[in-house]
């Protein structure tokens, strides 16, 4: 007797082999300069830096939502990523509504945060790039099965721990749909991230 696969299992499964296809985006700038990257303080220039996004992972937690763009389905630990938290999703979702779109300023306490790292690229990556200016724009956010999550950021990146300025200009688009399914990891604590 042949029995049929949850839908949602099916597209998990898919999603690891990487066929299910929940749309792209692309980060880049200049000039990214790494203070640690394959060794202990060995420093590393990115000319330019460009991050493909291929893979959302969503979270969302009573009113924050942690977003993770990345360019494959391999853990947080392992992988080049994307961060962005959003303290106040019900809020960004009402201008969306109501103006078209809602733009989030980077590096208030009250906004958006952001920030990368580059786990898959570098064998010794212990930088705390932030972005401390800057802005994300959403047209779509939505955190249902089949909502589109559409936008794009601009920003300069620090390094927190030391105060060093890794790189500025940077830009990216990103235009996805979430797909749910089992989670594959833990994602981290949103309100953690944020600083709250």
């Amino acid at each position: 007797m042949h029995r049929s696969r949850p839908p949602l299992l099916v597209c998990a499964v898919a999603l690891l082999l990487g066929a299910c296809n929940q749309g792209s985006g692309f980060v880049g700038g200049a000039r990214l300069e790494l203070s640690s990257c394959d060794e202990l303080e060995e420093p590393r220039v990115f000319e330019p830096f460009e991050l493909p996004l291929t893979f959302l992972g969503l979270q969302r937690q009573q009113d924050r939502v942690l977003l993770r763009f990345s360019p494959n389905h391999r853990l947080v630990s392992a992988a080049d990523q994307l961060v962005i938290t959003l303290p106040h999703v019900d809020d960004v979702q009402q201008a969306i509504r109501a103006d078209g779109e809602a733009v989030l300023p980077l590096g208030d306490p009250d906004g958006a945060a952001l920030g990368v790292s580059l786990h898959e690229t570098c064998d010794w990556f212990i930088e705390a790039l932030t972005a401390t200016t800057g802005e994300v724009r959403f047209t779509h956010l939505g955190t249902t099965k089949g909502d589109p999550v559409t936008g794009s950021v601009t920003f300069d990146l620090v390094d927190m721990r030391s105060g060093r300025v890794a790189g500025t200009g940077f830009s990216g688009t990103f235009d996805f749909d979430v797909i749910v399914g089992i989670p594959a990891q833990l994602f981290s604590d949103p309100a953690a991230l944020s600083g709250h």
